[in-house]
């Protein structure tokens, strides 16, 4: 899993969410839809009762204790299973894309359901998404919510473990190559000539391809790999700023110093010090 953990990780680095509408419903006969096709996900978490639930010629029959992560872009259908036993659950509709074009679970692939063992957290986690959702007014609300939302997000993933697979079909995969050597040589010169020889494509068109799946330049994505990199070794080393930007693959101090403070905004030793002095009060 740990090979897969950090490809992952290079993809979600561009992951962009937003949150559209969710609650707490216990559900009557009214809840039913046999011609839904959503383009966002919805993650429902259930509190009791029993219903029915079909993603593209699938059947799930939720009860209480589980958590659903329902796909988007699918033929999706759903209804109680008795009146006798209405739906309560939480849910939420949203958006998650990478570099906010190629839908998160185009890339990676997760059961539709998982049994918890940790109720009162992810009520917890889902009452906090809510109540941030229905009283966003300012940007300061904004972040709270998508800090909310990927909390939830992040739960369903870890909880899914070794199930969570990325799809060697989605349109990300042909870049894999490129991440994995990227990751590898942060320290070494890099240019898209280079990298797009990897896959055998013609530069200009790798560039363009890795932008739309990526979010960002191959260049680009390149520095921020470095500013993550650098941004560790400011916080568990001691090291000086030459050896830093020698190791994170900067031609030198003042071109690292200059690019970390872009990317970061503030200098690499104001990084250094507000690390020291959150965690050595």
């Amino acid at each position: 899993m740990k090979q897969e953990s950090v490809n992952l990780s290079n993809y979600l680095a561009t992951l962009q969410v937003k949150a559209i509408i969710g609650d707490y419903l216990v559900c009557g006969d009214w809840w039913k839809d046999y011609n839904l096709y959503p383009d966002y996900y919805r993650i429902y978490y259930i509190v009791n009762g029993e219903g029915w639930i079909r993603v593209g010629d699938k059947d799930f029959y939720p009860k209480a204790g589980e958590l659903y992560w329902l796909p988007s872009n699918i033929a999706q259908q759903y209804s109680l299973v008795s009146p006798d036993k209405p739906l309560a659950h939480y849910w939420i509709h949203f958006y998650a894309a990478l570099g906010g074009q190629i839908p998160l679970l185009d890339v990676i692939s997760m059961p539709v359901v998982i049994k918890l063992h940790e109720d009162k957290l992810i009520k917890n986690i889902f009452e906090d998404l809510l109540s941030s959702l229905n009283n966003s007014f300012d940007v300061a609300d904004e972040f709270m919510v998508k800090s909310n939302l990927l909390k939830l997000m992040s739960y369903y993933i870890n909880a899914c473990g070794d199930n969570v697979k990325i799809l060697s079909s989605s349109p990300a995969a042909e870049l894999q190559p490129i991440i994995d050597h990227i990751e590898k040589n942060l320290s070494s010169e890099m240019t898209v000539n280079q990298l797009a020889k990897i896959i055998n494509l013609q530069p200009n068109y790798f560039s363009d391809k890795f932008r739309k799946i990526i979010g960002l330049s191959p260049i680009k994505y390149i520095i921020q790999k470095r500013i993550e990199k650098a941004k560790i070794l400011l916080s568990l080393s001691n090291k000086q700023m030459s050896e830093i930007a020698d190791e994170t693959g900067f031609s030198d101090q003042f071109q690292f110093s200059s690019l970390f403070k872009k990317y970061a905004n503030m200098s690499p030793s104001e990084f250094r010090n507000s690390y020291k002095t959150t965690n050595n009060p």
